[in-house]
């Protein structure tokens, strides 16, 4: 948080389902609560709102979907609390289903809504994939989290988001200019492994059309440095391509990514979703509550500093996790 004590806004992504994004983003928020902050939970998943169950919420209150159709709604009075001390929560489709393809000014209005709420650290649970919503929601930011496991399918997708979301916001700040809009469309139809799509030649061609466009892309991408962290970790392989990724975004993508942590696959949070009950609180001795407080203590102390050497950092910490827990496995 800066010095102004305003909201640190963290929006959680994935590029595909079932990387345990709203697991972690429930329970990364028990952590900051643990640390001391006042934290609100917002489920921007729309169409596939699930966060209330990882918060031992029930499904039965107004959320964003009521508060879009509703024009004269309040968006503070869609806050509930979860029954856990300086934590609170705003549902997603509420009693408003279908609500997964709103207009983008609906869109401008939530995002301006959610900038406005009081409180030390908001996380905002996003749908999994990369559709313009999640995009933008993830763009609110220039600390947004992406969350993956160590399959190859989800580093794949991971990376796909990513490659949209610096041409999305290649294209927002473009988007007047008739011959660079439709030149990034043609763009964002090649597939994330063909070797044209590096962004430096994107910038390049750009400035061929207009030095000035090119220049503000630049600067809008160069805004953002997300945070990565792997979830279901099962051994120590897992995580040799963690520096292959970052070398990637990178040079591939001019984007700087740091690596803030890992989540050990863990029997009890399976266990925990089976029986619908919130994880933190009954497990916070288990290794992955510990990783995930570790991780919510390294946000707090980066803020919006890049992180040297993330990369190392985190290679060695699933290292020594490994070490000293020879015995842990799926």
């Amino acid at each position: 948080m800066d010095s102004k004590n305003k909201s640190m806004i963290i929006p959680v992504a994935g590029g595909k389902g079932g990387t345990g994004k709203s697991f972690f983003t429930a329970n990364l928020g028990i952590a900051l609560t643990r640390l001391g902050y006042n934290v609100l939970v917002i489920d921007l998943d729309l169409g596939g709102s699930n966060l209330h169950s990882y918060l031992g919420v029930p499904n039965r209150f107004p959320g964003i979907g009521d508060y879009i159709k509703a024009r004269s709604a309040r968006f503070e009075e869609l806050i509930i609390p979860t029954g856990i001390e300086n934590l609170n929560f705003i549902p997603g489709d509420g009693q408003t289903p279908f609500m997964a393809n709103i207009a983008y000014a609906q869109k401008l209005k939530l995002i301006r809504s959610i900038q406005k709420m009081q409180a030390d650290y908001i996380l905002l649970d996003l749908g999994a994939g990369s559709g313009y919503n999640t995009l933008d929601f993830f763009a609110v930011t220039r600390r947004g989290l992406m969350i993956t496991t160590p399959d190859f399918p989800a580093i794949m997708n991971s990376m796909v988001f990513f490659k949209n979301f610096v041409l999305r916001r290649i294209e927002r700040t473009v988007r007047r200019n008739l011959q660079a809009k439709e030149y990034l469309q043609s763009v964002f139809k090649l597939p994330m492994g063909e070797e044209n799509i590096q962004v430096g030649k994107i910038f390049d061609d750009l400035a061929e059309i207009s030095t000035e466009l090119a220049d503000k892309a630049k600067k809008e991408c160069s805004r953002y440095q997300p945070l990565m962290i792997y979830n279901m970790v099962e051994q120590p392989d897992d995580m040799k391509a963690v520096s292959k990724i970052d070398s990637n975004l990178k040079n591939r993508l001019q984007l700087e990514v740091n690596h803030i942590g890992f989540i050990p696959y863990a029997k009890e949070a399976m266990a925990s979703v089976r029986r619908r009950e919130v994880f933190f609180p009954h497990y916070e001795k288990s290794p992955a509550a510990r990783l995930i407080m570790l991780i919510a203590k390294r946000i707090v102390q980066i803020g919006q500093a890049h992180v040297e050497n993330s990369t190392e950092i985190v290679l060695q910490d699933a290292k020594k996790y490994f070490r000293l827990n020879p015995d842990i496995t799926r």
